[in-house]
């Protein structure tokens, strides 16, 4: 059982006021975080949602009293039923193994990637979507996937690299998705069931979501839309037999990332269509003078990423040295373009194949 922390909790919290804190005026996750700071650190973060719940009740409930001493009727609370669905979903993922009873449908999308993006494509829309940029626009075919299926998750930003546990236990979610640290899982299963996505491996995670939601229909369809949109462009564009380059600005000034075919899925992408890579593996803080390792590119693709910005690689003494450049077989994506190469997943295999044709013209 929860307890107040304190007596001046117990004593102000049900008058409406806390330190002066109108709690009328505050949700839930802001009353846990206020609590978290003056004193109740020690609970976990559901622990502080259900006394943060606790001590508005306590105040409606005086509040109610009031209306009936004035002969005023306070409408009943509907009460939530239990699901009769006992079905019982078990996930593997890559911090274990968790059980789920009955089909989720509070869910919390810890990210707003490939954990969001193959949840819109099958029909779902997250009550909770944790954002690292909140204020910016969702990517296109996230927006349209929102506004054809009408409904908007609330929107919560990151604490620096974690989730917002408040935030999380607030929503009251029956499974919490998305791309985690070891540490934030432990956290947020504290809360609700949770499961670990692999950005790298979209039919897994789809795999786990049709089992989770009951969506096998909708992911087999989704995996078709998929195959048939490579199998199109691949017979299309004629990347078979060609070399690609594909680099951006490295996080040191002056140096440059190489996406190798290891574990960068734009590289990965591009290797469906048939295009083979110069580089084997990622390489971080590649310096001017290692740059010959694009010289056997047939293309040169350059990424542009918001703390990554591209630039015309024919503007760069070094870049443009490269017999790809000076044969005019380059190309600078916009962002959008860049970001539908990251985390691939049907949802915007459309995309990802126009960026593709993009990259096709340049090489012919």
């Amino acid at each position: 059982m929860i307890t107040f922390d304190t007596p001046r909790i117990a004593n102000e919290a049900p008058f409406g006021t806390l330190d002066g804190l109108d709690l009328s005026t505050q949700n839930l996750s802001a009353l846990a975080e206020y609590l978290r700071q003056h004193g109740a650190a020690h609970l976990s973060a559901i622990e502080r949602i259900d006394l943060a719940e606790n001590l508005t009740r306590r105040r409606f409930l005086i509040g109610a009293g009031a209306l009936v001493l004035a002969g005023c009727s306070v409408p009943s609370a509907s009460v939530p039923t239990a699901t009769s669905d006992r079905h019982v979903r078990t996930i593997n993922h890559q911090f274990g193994t968790t059980t789920v009873s009955g089909t989720p449908e509070r869910i919390v999308a810890v990210g707003d990637g490939m954990e969001i993006e193959l949840l819109l494509g099958l029909g779902i829309v997250p009550v909770q979507v944790h954002r690292y940029a909140p204020d910016t626009a969702y990517r296109p075919w996230v927006r349209s996937a929102l506004t054809t299926l009408g409904a908007e998750p609330e929107v919560v930003p990151f604490l620096t690299d974690t989730p917002n546990l408040e935030a999380v236990a607030a929503a009251r979610p029956d499974i919490i998705v998305g791309q985690m640290s070891e540490d934030s899982y432990t956290q947020l299963a504290q809360i609700a069931p949770a499961i670990a996505i692999d950005s790298r491996d979209w039919r897994a995670t789809l795999q786990n979501y049709a089992v989770l939601f009951d969506k096998q229909a909708g992911a087999a369809n989704l995996t078709r839309t998929w195959d048939t949109a490579i199998a199109d462009a691949k017979a299309r564009l004629s990347f078979t037999g060609k070399k690609l380059g594909i680099i951006s600005a490295g996080y040191e000034q002056g140096t440059f990332i190489i996406f190798g075919l290891d574990r960068s899925p734009q590289a990965q992408f591009f290797a469906e269509l048939g295009a083979g890579n110069v580089a084997d593996t990622f390489m971080a803080g590649v310096s001017p003078e290692r740059i010959d390792i694009l010289a056997p590119a047939d293309g040169i693709i350059v990424l542009n990423y918001t703390s990554l910005p591209g630039e015309d690689p024919a503007s760069n003494v070094i870049l443009a040295q490269l017999p790809a450049v000076v044969a005019g077989r380059y190309i600078v994506l916009t962002e959008d373009e860049s970001f539908s190469l990251v985390e691939q997943n049907p949802l915007k295999v459309d995309e990802a194949v126009k960026t593709a044709e993009r990259v096709a013209s340049v090489m012919r």
